[in-house]
């Protein structure tokens, strides 16, 4: 579904200097697949998930989703950043059917449909009408989720959705997402800083270098699924979230001891 061949992202500072955010990163990811990033801080996952969404271009190498080069936004895909970003002068329905109306596309009875079968979906029914102000945070998030996936993209991009949230919401957010996933399958890119987040919900776990970012390694997750939190006791679990972790703080301290050096 998705092709990351050879890509590279120089961005230029202020100062003239050139920030080389990453290199040479090559990723394949299947339909209806889902793909955890993890790393540092600046290791470029943002950067990595905006130049598949089109959002940004690569400096060298290419990106191709179902083998079409990605050379700007397309309706296929769908994009939930880490704050809602939700219109707040709309109601929540209306911002559902906001991105139908920025693809030009009519708002009819059967997409109103499915903009309330979305939020029934997350347990916000009764909502419709209610202006963002009058959410939490985590009714917020779920009302941006939907958002995303009403126009049925058949790929999701997420930049640490859940970064933003308590510590109990978050995890309420998770198992809603793995039960939305398993009602609508989508291939889907998400980026967190959670190692255990990333373990629960993927089928696999790319684990990017400190910048530029490269990929270290990529983890499989043999956890059957539907999944649960009660999986964090297996070793399965245990042993993927020890092997990122490794990864990602083993390669910090080697830094640090270069340096001191």
């Amino acid at each position: 579904m998705i092709r990351i061949d050879n890509v590279s992202r120089l961005f230029h500072s202020r100062d003239g200097g050139i920030v080389h955010a990453l290199a040479e990163v090559d990723l394949e990811i299947r339909d209806h697949e889902f793909v955890s990033i993890v790393g540092p801080s600046g290791c470029g996952k943002s950067t990595l998930l905006r130049l598949v969404s089109g959002l940004l271009p690569p400096s060298s190498g290419s990106i191709a989703i179902d083998g079409r080069t990605v050379d700007g936004p397309r309706e296929e895909t769908g994009f939930v950043f880490q704050s809602p970003t939700l219109l707040p002068w709309a109601t929540i329905e209306e911002n559902l059917l906001f991105p139908l109306r920025m693809l030009r596309r009519p708002v009819t009875p059967a997409a109103q449909r499915t903009a309330r079968e979305l939020l029934a979906l997350v347990g916000l029914t009764g909502f419709e009408r209610r202006m963002p102000s009058e959410l939490s945070g985590g009714m917020q998030q779920r009302a941006a989720i939907c958002r995303a996936l009403m126009h049925d993209p058949g790929i999701l991009l997420m930049d640490e959705p859940f970064g933003a949230l308590d510590a109990l919401t978050r995890e309420e957010m998770s198992l809603e997402l793995l039960r939305l996933c398993a009602e609508r399958p989508k291939t889907i890119l998400f980026v967190t800083h959670s190692i255990a987040e990333a373990v629960l919900l993927s089928d696999r776990v790319v684990v990017m270098s400190p910048r530029p970012g490269r990929i270290q390694e990529i983890i499989d997750v043999p956890l059957e699924r539907p999944r649960s939190f009660a999986m964090e006791g297996h070793h399965e679990f245990q042993d993927c979230a020890q092997r990122i972790r490794a990864l990602i703080f083993g390669s910090r301290d080697r830094d640090e001891l270069a340096r001191a050096g």
